[in-house]
């Protein structure tokens, strides 16, 4: 069997796998940011307009909130995750394709490093706009180097279109728009009639620009930022590089996970420039130039690796490349070139089994849990955050049994009328709360029950009963 074969039903039978496991992975409990997202829409701006208009927070991905807009409100969350899965999914695809021409092996390697990747595993998973960017970004791409390499007639509008639905998927599409748009600027060195480039430049940018332009003034100017932990810039490269391998997020692990990223992203790049591949500008501007300029650029406040994960397809076809053509190399070359892919493979497989043994939280288990364990209708609940954790409650109240509802407790409230359950809730994978713990007036508290999560996407519960006892011991 030929290698290119060989290669095809393996990236065939990955991208099975890979649908299968976002699937999957769309089972697990609706965690923080998207339910979130869907609380802004229902609560907050419950119109097309004023989602558009009135509602900028960085959690309003505004495709995505329209999408839960119309969907209204479902038992099941998991089709609040559908438009993510279609495009995750379909972005396989596109990732084979960005890679390379016709049957090429690199098209196969793509495929089978797209399938697998734990992060695009991930973002394809949550009704979030993660995935709507891969997408487009993907499609932006595909039709800006065919009306480049006038590879037949592709109409301009399909390219503004995609790159409009990416902006408005997620921002962090930027990071892909303006690699295509200083990769067209560099085209235009090898334009025969420079006016003439100069003026097709302008027709395929000036509509993106303008609409850029819009949506600054009316959603990404004064945007709020909700909270979160706080890291630091080389954390998050370290977490973004780790997390694209199949690494863990922080420690050791992710240190070394990094180096192998940042060592494969630079051959890479290294071995388009020795094949000459016309590409390799757009390459640099968006694994490298781009998102080190706009992180420069903006100073966001608060900064995590997600913001880079749009950028992920296009390192998977760079990749390919490389590793395509290693496959056909040497003997020792192509070997580095398989065991690369083995241990990629196995890397991700290893955090997605992880993930879906654990998920994003065990917030549906924890409320059955308090509601069997309450007497009454009332079920008074506090935690150690009053603005994450009532919303967490809000939305699983709808897993309440007929006849009882959440009673939310603030800390100013506490001291004088202690709730029967206390919610810690870490992120930190390495906080493990006491099991006793006394809150302010004196009242105290046994933990209960564990409701673990897997590192991504979500937090831990630590559920905590009232011991008995007046109010003050």
């Amino acid at each position: 069997m030929g290698r290119t074969r060989t290669l095809g039903i393996m990236a065939a039978a990955c991208a099975v796998l890979g649908v299968a496991a976002r699937i999957a992975s769309a089972q697990n409990a609706f965690w923080l940011d998207e339910l979130w997202s869907y609380l802004l829409v229902r609560l907050t701006a419950p119109s097309v307009h004023q989602i558009f208009f009135n509602l900028s927070h960085d959690n309003n991905h505004i495709l995505n909130s329209v999408f839960l807009l119309l969907l209204g409100d479902r038992q099941s969350w998991f089709w609040y995750r559908a438009p993510s899965l279609v495009l995750g999914s379909l972005s396989i695809w596109l990732c084979a394709l960005a890679a390379g021409r016709g049957k090429s092996p690199a098209r196969s390697v793509a495929a089978i490093l797209c399938s697998l990747s734990f992060a695009m595993i991930l973002y394809s998973s949550e009704a979030r706009g993660y995935a709507g960017a891969f997408f487009f970004g993907l499609c932006a791409f595909l039709l800006y180097e065919r009306i480049h390499t006038r590879a037949g007639k592709v109409p301009v509008g399909l390219f503004w279109l995609s790159c409009c639905l990416g902006l408005l998927s997620q921002l962090s599409f930027v990071h892909v728009y303006l690699s295509l748009l200083a990769w067209g600027l560099w085209l235009l060195r090898r334009e025969e009639n420079r006016k003439r480039g100069m003026v097709r430049l302008a027709i395929l940018h000036l509509p993106v620009l303008a609409f850029m332009a819009f949506l600054y003034v009316v959603h990404v100017r004064g945007m709020w930022v909700g909270g979160g932990p706080v890291y630091g810039p080389g954390q998050v490269l370290v977490t973004t590089l780790s997390v694209a391998m199949g690494g863990e997020k922080f420690g050791l692990p992710a240190v070394l996970a990094a180096l192998a990223g940042a060592f494969t992203t630079i051959a890479a790049l290294v071995h388009l420039r020795r094949t000459r591949d016309e590409r390799f500008f757009f390459f640099l501007m968006v694994l490298f130039a781009v998102p080190v300029a706009v992180l420069f650029i903006a100073r966001p406040g608060r900064l995590y690796f997600r913001y880079f994960v749009v950028c992920y397809p296009f390192l998977y076809a760079a990749m390919a490349q490389m590793l395509g053509d290693g496959t056909g190399g040497g003997r020792g070359r192509a070997a580095l070139s398989w065991a690369f892919v083995a241990v990629f493979a196995l890397s991700n497989l290893l955090l997605l089994g992880r993930f879906l043994d654990t998920g994003r939280g065990g917030y549906p288990q924890a409320v059955r849990f308090l509601a069997q364990n309450t007497p009454g209708p009332a079920i008074t609940v506090g935690s150690d955050d009053d603005y994450l954790g009532p919303k967490m409650l809000l939305f699983y109240s709808r897993l309440l049994p007929r006849g009882k509802e959440f009673l939310y407790a603030n800390k100013e409230t506490i001291p004088s009328a202690p709730p029967r359950w206390f919610i810690i809730q870490p992120q930190d994978q390495n906080e493990h709360p006491s099991p006793r713990i006394q809150l302010p007036g004196g009242t105290r508290y046994v933990l209960v029950q564990t409701y673990p999560y897997s590192g991504f996407s979500g937090f831990s519960w630590y559920v905590y009963r009232r011991l008995p006892g007046p109010v003050g011991q």
